[in-house]
């Protein structure tokens, strides 16, 4: 499978497409690199670590959560705010995406994330 990845630009505040050759010179750092995780949302929207989904949990509750990779070969999305006790991480797989939905990212919606 290609590694497909896209970067936020902190400087210009944009994403940026990233490819196999590219390079990005003395802004390299100012880059935050996200990976597609193979999988989209019920629309169709490529889900990428650092988005932020909106999800039913195993309880039918809304909740919303951050992608993460927490590099064991498997993706997650970390739930996000309620109180910690309720807060599980749940593993992102494709007999479920048609519940996902992004709503944003971490780098253009960092108030979504709190």
């Amino acid at each position: 499978m290609i590694k497909k990845f896209r970067a936020w630009n902190k400087k210009e505040k944009v994403f940026v497409e990233f490819g196999l050759g590219m390079t990005f010179g003395k802004d390299f750092y100012k880059q935050i690199f996200q990976q597609f995780v193979g999988l989209k949302d019920k629309n169709g929207k490529e889900i990428y670590e650092g988005d932020i989904l909106k999800y039913n949990d195993d309880s039918g509750d809304k909740q919303i959560g951050v992608v993460k990779d927490y590099g064991y070969l498997k993706i997650y999305i970390e739930a996000i705010g309620g109180d910690d006790e309720g807060n599980q991480d749940i593993e992102l797989h494709k007999d479920y995406q048609s519940d996902w939905e992004v709503i944003g990212n971490i780098c253009e919606n960092p108030k979504l994330k709190l």
